[in-house]
């Protein structure tokens, strides 16, 4: 078990730049005050964009820092990613969760993988389940239909850059857990 540390890091994709330094300067209040704004302002400020024209190149090819340039995001991974990275740099060790649906692990499911993103914040010594597309904050955990696939500080940090990596490492996962 990583040690709250960890869960304060930088990754690859979630680097505590100047513009999200001074991104949350913009955002008031502590622990969940500040979760609950900081979902809030990111509803207020990131367009969604699922149909972009470029949605296949950007697909877990954008940093937080990127996302937040650009105003929109495509999906659940890209608001995942600048919550993450808003909320570490405020000091609130956060959780990248990656999950997938339940479903897709059915041997007779034979459609595109099907996953979401989740985080987890740690405030008042308990960790907090964080839907950020959704912008919901969870008093107790429940993931429903998904289950954990892993924890990390970004997408990049499990080897996911691209729609193909995803497919691939789901694909892999889902074989796997077949077999056992």
């Amino acid at each position: 078990m990583k040690d709250l540390n960890y869960w304060l890091q930088e990754g690859p994709q979630t680097e505590i730049t100047k513009k999200i330094k001074d991104y949350i300067k913009g955002i008031t209040g502590d622990k969940f005050d500040f979760v609950v704004n900081t979902l809030v302002r990111i509803n207020k400020d990131l367009k969604m964009e699922r149909k972009h024209h470029n949605w296949r190149d950007i697909f877990r090819n954008r940093s937080a820092d990127k996302i937040l340039e650009d105003g929109f995001f495509t999906g659940c991974t890209d608001v995942a990613l600048v919550f993450v990275t808003l909320t570490r740099a405020k000091g609130i060790p956060t959780k990248y969760i990656e999950a997938i649906d339940k479903k897709y692990l059915d041997p007779d499911y034979e459609g595109p993988f099907r996953g979401h993103v989740f985080a987890e914040v740690y405030i008042n010594d308990k960790w907090h389940q964080v839907n950020p597309e959704m912008s919901t904050l969870h008093a107790v955990k429940d993931y429903g239909h998904y289950i954990i696939f892993a924890e990390a500080l970004d997408s990049w940090d499990l080897g996911i850059r691209s729609i193909d990596d995803i497919s691939k490492v789901f694909t892999g996962y889902k074989n796997e857990y077949i077999s056992n």
